[in-house]
């Protein structure tokens, strides 16, 4: 295998059933649960935006803070912009798309159930 091929390996692929959408769309999906080396993740650090310390308000100021930061960086690129995939996952951001719009920006399969 080549190095910079995309081949999933070392990670888990999910079902669609298994998984929300993330409140910020660019941050993809949240897996319902999680185990990791036989230990169970508890759901309050795969739900960040539903953690006391924060919630909601802080995860959506936390989004629009990355929404700015694109705008500002990906304006500040001169000349024609270059149409690699991190580009236009951020137009995409930059255009308010959501997880569908970004599933079909990544060049590989995300769910189990893809093919």
């Amino acid at each position: 295998m080549r190095a910079n091929t995309w081949r999933g390996a070392g990670s888990a692929k999910f079902g669609r059933e298994q998984v929300r959408e993330a409140p910020f769309p660019l941050l993809g999906y949240i897996p319902h649960q999680l185990r990791i080396e036989g230990s169970m993740i508890p759901r309050v650090f795969l739900a960040v935006e539903e953690q006391i310390q924060g919630g909601l308000d802080v995860y959506e100021e936390g989004a629009r803070q990355w929404r700015e930061f694109f705008a500002a960086e990906f304006e500040a690129v001169p000349g024609p912009r270059p149409r690699s995939a991190g580009k236009r996952i951020i137009e995409a951001c930059l255009d308010g798309a959501h997880q569908e719009d970004y599933r079909r920006l990544i060049p590989h399969p995300m769910f189990r159930d893809d093919g």
